[in-house]
Order: C-alpha cells, then structure tokens, then sequence
C-alpha cells in the first residue's frame, strides 16, 4: 500500500458529524470502543474525527484537503447531497 496520512479533525458533536457525512456519501460511524471518535471513508478517503464539544469553528486553524482525480464529480455529488 502507499504511504498515507489520515486526518484527525475536532467534531463539536460525532453524531452530527457522522450524519452530515453520510449525506455526502462516507460510510462508518463512531469507533465501536470509542464513542466519541469516528472513522469516515468515502472510497480512498479517509478522515477521522475527535469529539471536542468546545470547538469554536470561527476560531479553529484544523483543516485538511481532499484531492480527488475527478473534482467535477465529487462536487455534482456533494452539491447534489
């Protein structure tokens, strides 16, 4: 397998950041040992969220990008989502 890095994002609500995904198409949940830690893929993407319900969005620096082969694609799916 090549060499990865997967990134670990604060969520201010897993259940909310699970739903919100899975309307974008990612499958998986909150880890089953952990339930304020979930793991999302969405074919080889792969991201991975902490729960930090004091997160203020506004003032957060977290991000991560997503490079897709086919970007048109991905954004008629999310768009459409």
């Amino acid at each position: 397998a090549p060499d990865l890095a997967i990134p670990v994002l604060p969520s201010r609500s897993i259940p909310a950041t699970v739903a919100f995904y899975a309307r974008l198409g990612f499958s998986g949940g909150a880890h089953d040992f952990d339930a304020g830690y979930a793991i999302l893929t969405r074919g080889s993407v792969e991201l991975h969220f902490f729960a930090h319900p004091e997160l203020r969005a506004a003032e957060s620096h977290a991000g991560c990008y997503l490079r897709v082969a086919d970007v048109d694609a991905v954004y008629e799916a999310f768009a459409a989502a």
